[in-house]
C-alpha cells in the first residue's frame, strides 16, 4: 500500500489562500505512514527587490553546467522515477556456436502527491523571480556539445530507457541472437504552484516572472550540437525507449536473431495546477504548466537517433535493427514491438 500524503497543513480549511501555516506534530507511528513532498513557502513583504530564485524539488544547470561532458548516460531528473541500461556485446574471430541472450526488465513507477510551491508578493514587489516547481532548468550553455549514449532530463515523470547491441563476426558455426526488453512507466503525479502578486505595480515591467510547474526548460544554446543515441526532455509523462541492434557479418552457418520490445506506458496525472493571481501587474510574466520548454538555439544541431520532448504524455519509442552479411547457410530473423500507450490527464 502506498504511503499517503498529508497535506492539511497546505490543503485544510481556508489555508491555501493564506500564507498562515500551522503544522500539527505527528507522533512517530503518524510519520510512518507520511510521505511529504517538497512543499515551499516564500513570503515576500514590503517591496523586495532582490533577485530570487525560488526552486522546489527541482534540478538547475546554470551557466556552462554539462558543458562539453562526455559520458554514457546523463541523468537530471526531479521527482521522477527512471531506468537507464544497455547490454553491449562482441565476438569476433570464433571457431564454433555463438550464442547471445540479452534481456532487460524495467519498472519504473512514480507516484508523487504533490510538490507545492506556494509565492506570495504584497506590496509592489519590484524583483525578477524564477519560481521553479518541481522542474528540470537548463540555462545558457549547458549540456552544449554533450556526447553521451543515453541523455535524460526529466520532471515529474516515469522513464525507462534501454539499448541492446551485439556485434558478430568471423564466425565458424551457427549465430544465435535473441533480445528481450519489457518495459513498465507508470506515472501518477501531481504539482501544485501558486503565484499571488498583491498590490499595485507602477514599474513591474523590470520584473519578469518565470513561473515554471512540472517543466523542462531549455534556454538559450542548451543542447546545441548535443550527440546522443536516446534524448529525452520530459515534463509529467510515463515514457519508454527501447532498441534492439544486431551486426552479424562472415558466418559458416546459420543465423537466427530474435528481438522483442514490449511497452506499456501508462500516464495518469492531475496536470500540475498553476495558479497566478495578479492584481494590477504588467510585468513580462512567463507562467509555464506542465511543459517542455526549447527556446532560442536549443537543440540546434543535434544528432540522435531517439529523441523526445513530451509533455504530459504516454509515449512509447522502439527500434529492432538487423543487419546481416556473408552467411553460408539459412537466415532467420524475428522481430516484434508491441506497445500501448494509456494517457489520461486533467
Amino acid at each position: 500500500m502506498r504511503k499517503h500524503l498529508l497535506l492539511t497543513a497546505i490543503f485544510g480549511a481556508g489555508v491555501i489562500g493564506s500564507p498562515a501555516l500551522a503544522l500539527e506534530e505527528l507522533s512517530e507511528e503518524e510519520l510512518q505512514s507520511v510521505t511529504a513532498q517538497g512543499i515551499q513557502i516564500i513570503i515576500n513583504n514590503d517591496d523586495p527587490e532582490n533577485v530570487q530564485n525560488n526552486n522546489n524539488d527541482s534540478v538547475q544547470l546554470n551557466d556552462q553546467a554539462q558543458k562539453n561532458i562526455i559520458a554514457f548516460s546523463i541523468m537530471n531528473i526531479s521527482n521522477t522515477a527512471a531506468n537507464q541500461s544497455a547490454n553491449l556485446a562482441l565476438a569476433q574471430d570464433t571457431a564454433d556456436d555463438v550464442d547471445i541472450h540479452q534481456d532487460t526488465y524495467q519498472l519504473a513507477d512514480n507516484f508523487v502527491f504533490a510538490s507545492l510551491q506556494e509565492v506570495y508578493n504584497e506590496d509592489d514587489p519590484d524583483a525578477i523571480q524564477n519560481n521553479n516547481n518541481a522542474s528540470v532548468q537548463i540555462r545558457g550553455d549547458a549540456q552544449q556539445n554533450a556526447i553521451s549514449f543515453h541523455n535524460l532530463n526529466a520532471a515529474n515523470s516515469a522513464v525507462n530507457q534501454a539499448a541492446q547491441a551485439v556485434g558478430v563476426f568471423n564466425t565458424g558455426d551457427d549465430v544465435d541472437v535473441d533480445q528481450d526488453v519489457v518495459q513498465i512507466a507508470v506515472n501518477d503525479t501531481a504539482a501544485g504552484q501558486v503565484v499571488v502578486n498583491d498590490g499595485p505595480s507602477f514599474d513591474f515591467g523590470d520584473a519578469p516572472q518565470n513561473n515554471n510547474n512540472s517543466s523542462v526548460q531549455i534556454n538559450d544554446e542548451g543542447q546545441q550540437n548535443v550527440i546522443a543515441f536516446t534524448l529525452a526532455n520530459l515534463a509529467g509523462s510515463a515514457v519508454n525507449q527501447a532498441s534492439n541492434l544486431a551486426l552479424i557479418d562472415t558466418t559458416g552457418d546459420d543465423v537466427d536473431v530474435d528481438q522483442t520490445a514490449i511497452q506499456f506506458a501508462l500516464n495518469f496525472i492531475i496536470t500540475g495546477q498553476l495558479t497566478v493571481d495578479n492584481e494590477d501587474i504588467d510585468g513580462i510574466q512567463n507562467n509555464n504548466n506542465g511543459s517542455v520548454q526549447l527556446n532560442a538555439n536549443a537543440q540546434q544541431n543535434a544528432t540522435v537517433f531517439q529523441g523526445m520532448n513530451a509533455t504530459s504524455s504516454a509515449a512509447n519509442q522502439a527500434t529492432n535493427m538487423v543487419g546481416v552479411f556473408n552467411t553460408g547457410e539459412d537466415v532467420d530473423i524475428y522481430q516484434l514491438s508491441d506497445q500501448t500507450a494509456v494517457n489520461t490527464s486533467f
